[in-house]
């Protein structure tokens, strides 16, 4: 099982608006993921990032105030810009969520 799948039977095994913590789990592991297998498997891929995005902006997690888990949403919104390059046909979409990642790091200076 490839690990998008695994990852994506994890989410599917979760609750729609995931703790925050899951949320910088599936984000760290998304960009452990070569491009390869995001290209060869982009229909999962987006359905992970889908409801992963969800998540983040229903549930508040944009809100966080970690500084250690805006440093990783920091980090995914810069892996899905990459990926836009890589995917000009998603790149539109990548660019809305990317954006959905970096309202994390605004307004919030506590640690």
């Amino acid at each position: 099982m490839s690990r998008l799948s695994q990852l994506h039977v994890k989410l599917n095994h979760s609750p729609s608006l995931l703790p925050i913590e899951d949320e910088v789990f599936l984000a760290s592991e998304l960009m452990t993921i070569s491009i390869e297998e995001i290209i060869d498997d982009q229909a999962l891929f987006f359905d992970i990032l889908d409801q992963l995005e969800t998540s983040h902006t229903t549930g508040l997690g944009y809100l966080n105030k970690s500084v250690a888990h805006r440093g990783v949403f920091a980090r995914f919104a810069a892996f899905l810009d990459g990926l836009a390059v890589q995917l000009p046909s998603q790149s539109a979409w990548l660019a809305g969520t990317a954006s959905a990642f970096r309202l994390t790091n605004h307004g919030n200076e506590a640690g």
